[in-house]
């Protein structure tokens, strides 16, 4: 399972995190995760976007290395309670939203480079 957090989430925390910087000179956490906190399996990953896509993805399945995290899941409370921010975009808004963005600016041909290249 994989823990996924929508780019905007991101952007919002960083922005208010650098705000929270520059307002005090309180110490702040060593660590500040930024994510989701909510993983979710490859498997559901699949079907949420053949069911937004309405179209059906052919699965390859590969053998996983030793080196491979069997779950992510980012523990976000440290910057919960740095900046008061919590990221809110659910897995499918995130990936609706990530799939429209893909079909408005015509990078479905590049889609499958991109795919390839991260295998």
């Amino acid at each position: 399972e994989r823990d996924f957090t929508y780019i905007a989430d991101v952007q919002e925390s960083i922005y208010r995190i650098l705000v929270k910087l520059n307002q005090s000179s309180d110490d702040y956490p060593s660590i500040l995760n930024i994510g989701g906190g909510k993983p979710i399996s490859m498997l559901s990953v699949i079907e949420q976007v053949e069911s937004i896509t309405q179209k059906k993805i052919k699965i390859i399945r590969q053998e996983g290395s030793n080196l491979d995290m069997k779950l992510t899941q980012a523990d976000f409370q440290n910057l919960s309670n740095y900046i008061s921010f919590e990221p809110k975009t659910s897995f499918h808004e995130g990936i609706t939203r990530t799939l429209d963005w893909i079909e408005m600016n015509n990078l479905r041909k590049n889609l499958k480079l991109w795919v390839n290249s991260t295998a």
